[in-house]
C-alpha cells in the first residue's frame, strides 16, 4: 500500500502545529521551513484540513494555524480519509463496482482480501491519535538516548545527539 504525499505531509503538518501552537498560532512559512514542504502545496493541504475542522486559521499579523480540536481527538484515520478521499485500497474492494483492471467482480477470490484490508487499515488508524504519535516521539528520544552512548553519538558536552523531527 502506498499513501500519497498529501496524507504523509498532512500528518506532519498537524503534528508540527500540535508541537508549536503553545506560543500562539503557527505561521505557515515556519511549518514549510521545518517540514521542507513547498509553501504552495502546504497551503492546499491546510485548506482541506481546515474544511474538515482539523485546523483553524487565525488572521492578522500574529496569525497562523492552530488545531481546531485537541490533539487527542484527531486520529490518523481521519487525516487519511480527509486527504486521500478514498476508503477502499482498490477498486476491487467496493462490491458495487467492477474492478477496472481485470473487469471481474463476482467470483474473484482476491476481492474479499482487498475488502478486509480496506476495512482493517482505517480501523487501525482510527485508534491512533496525534497525541499518541507525539508520545511516541518522546519514547523514540528516550530509546535513542539509551542506545546512543557510543562516543560518536555524543556531542562535545557528552550528551546524546538526538534530533527527531516529523
Amino acid at each position: 500500500m502506498h499513501l500519497s504525499t498529501r496524507s504523509r505531509y498532512g500528518v506532519r503538518i498537524v503534528l508540527d502545529v500540535a508541537l508549536h501552537q503553545a506560543d500562539g498560532p503557527v505561521k505557515v512559512s515556519d511549518i514549510a521551513l521545518r517540514q521542507s514542504i513547498s509553501h504552495k502545496y502546504l497551503e492546499k493541504i491546510i485548506i482541506s484540513l481546515r474544511q474538515a475542522n482539523i485546523l483553524r486559521s487565525v488572521r492578522g499579523c500574529r496569525g497562523g494555524i492552530l488545531l481546531a480540536r485537541p490533539k487527542d481527538e484527531i486520529t490518523a484515520g481521519e487525516l487519511v480519509r480527509v486527504l486521500e478521499g478514498k476508503k477502499a485500497l482498490t477498486d476491487c474492494a467496493n462490491p458495487d463496482t467492477r474492478c477496472v483492471p481485470c473487469q471481474r467482480t463476482q467470483g474473484c477470490p482476491a476481492q474479499r482480501l482487498w475488502f478486509e484490508a480496506s476495512r482493517a487499515l482505517p480501523d487501525t488508524l482510527d485508534n491512533i491519535t496525534m497525541a499518541d504519535v507525539i508520545a511516541w516521539q518522546g519514547e523514540m528520544q528516550e530509546d535513542s538516548a539509551a542506545f546512543c552512548r557510543l562516543p560518536r553519538c555524543l556531542d562535545q558536552a557528552g550528551e546524546p545527539r538526538v534530533s527527531l523531527s516529523f
